[in-house]
């Protein structure tokens, strides 16, 4: 990024894949929430080799064929399953909703973009920004040069992450402290007060460890701490008409609506054998 203006959507997805590092979800989702802005006032299918990010995080749609905001919209739907498939698992329900072209499409542009930004919430743009142009740097920089995490580096990535997902900063001396322990935590391998902090708010902890993602010396959002990634290329295709995208590697957290089903059919079970056996036993 260092040596080029722009580089395009696609070939961020091609060096996620070669180097088998993760596009953190909420940041390629704001790649298409900004491309999405970028055809409302005048709709035309945009692929990842028309959508183009600077070295400053900022995003622009090069001129794709004209269409209607229908197909405008399911186009994006299929720009998203790309940068999805690249974030690895632990995508939001909310995201996996926006792949789907037909939901797209009727959506239309301008629903579409409201969809995008409530899965967002909250957005801050020039904290997104800052974060996608640190992870659009690592990705170009060579991997000798990614293993030497600097403290105060991670410190700042860190810092654009909580401005991203909405947190609040330790402030003087706290920040210092926060650096120290981050740095300690980093060679011990444990997580950081930080990752504490997102799993508590709800799960979306971005992992900044040096072996697992793109972002070792800024410590951006590239990663979740799972074993699973995947390998599957990105939808290339233009949209047409109902065509699910291709979003295998992407793995929904529902865990939980499972257990409850299970409990909820046990104690079904239970009540329907209490019942039996007092009518058996019955005068």
């Amino acid at each position: 990024m260092s040596d080029v203006a722009e580089i395009s959507l696609a070939r961020v997805i091609e060096l996620c894949r070669e180097r088998d590092v993760r596009l953190a979800y909420e940041i390629g989702a704001f790649v298409v929430f900004e491309a999405c802005e970028a055809v409302l006032d005048s709709p035309r299918v945009l692929r990842a080799r028309d959508v183009w990010v600077s070295a400053a995080g900022d995003t622009r749609a090069a001129e794709g064929p004209v269409a209607t905001s229908p197909e405008a919209a399911a186009a994006l739907a299929e720009l998203l399953a790309g940068v999805l498939v690249v974030a690895g698992q632990e995508v939001p329900r909310m995201l996996l909703h926006l792949v789907d072209v037909d939901r797209a499409q009727a959506l239309q542009l301008n629903g579409y973009r409201d969809e995008l930004e409530a899965a967002l919430v909250p957005l801050n743009r020039s904290a997104a920004r800052r974060v996608l142009a640190r992870q659009l740097r690592e990705l170009a920089r060579p991997k000798s040069e990614r293993a030497g995490a600097g403290a105060h580096e991670a410190a700042d990535a860190d810092a654009d992450v909580d401005a991203l997902l909405g947190y609040s900063a330790p402030p003087g001396d706290a920040r210092a402290a926060a650096m120290d322990g981050a740095a300690a935590a980093a060679a011990d391998g444990a997580p950081t007060a930080s990752d504490a902090a997102r799993v508590a708010a709800g799960g979306r902890s971005l992992d900044a460890d040096p072996s697992s993602s793109p972002s070792s010396t800024g410590g951006a959002p590239t990663a979740r701490r799972d074993a699973g990634h995947s390998d599957d290329a990105a939808p290339e295709a233009a949209p047409s008409g109902g065509r699910d995208p291709d979003m295998r590697g992407i793995v929904e957290h529902d865990g939980g609506t499972r257990l409850a089903k299970l409990a909820l059919a046990v104690a079904v079970a239970l009540a329907v054998a209490w019942g039996l056996y007092h009518w058996f036993q019955g005068p």
